[in-house]
């Protein structure tokens, strides 16, 4: 009986040792991106000044990742930090305005990774005058009937 449990006690650990030995599969590291839908990063995004809804941007990161804007009260952002994945990140920027152009700034980060998008906007039109226009003056009518003076004759 002590020989049959040696020999299952044997076989046991060298199939743990040729099956501990096999190649593990490579963990595929992910790194942090951030592009749209050319598959590129941005540098810069420019809107216009009637704003704009459903920018579509793509973030990849492999870790925790965190987004800081600059131009909050304009642009609108669904989160400011996430954790590891793929997901879409869809911005939307406000009307301006304001009649000078305005700048603002999204920068996402993933452990020492950063990416920087900047963003600009046209300036807002300039408001319509809705007052009434000053009179001018009366168009001159030229005399007619018994108002026409004479002419001098020649």
């Amino acid at each position: 009986m002590k020989a049959i449990i040696r020999y299952v006690v044997i076989f046991i650990s060298l199939s743990l040792l040729l099956f501990s030995c096999a190649e593990q599969p490579a963990m595929v590291e992910m790194k942090f991106a951030v592009y749209d839908s050319t598959g590129e990063t941005p540098k810069t995004i420019n809107v216009p000044a009637g704003g704009m809804t459903d920018y579509q941007l793509s973030l990849m990161a492999g870790n925790d990742w965190f987004l800081s804007v600059e131009g909050k009260e304009w642009i609108g952002v669904p989160r400011t930090s996430g954790t590891r994945g793929v997901m879409p990140f869809v911005i939307d920027f406000a009307a301006n305005e304001e009649q000078t152009p305005r700048y603002g700034r999204l920068e996402f980060s993933c452990g020492a990774e950063r990416q920087v998008i900047n963003v600009s906007q046209e300036a807002g039109k300039k408001p319509e005058d809705d007052s009434p226009a000053e009179p001018s003056d009366p168009p001159v009518e030229p005399p007619a009937g018994d108002n026409v003076p004479a002419a001098d004759v020649l």
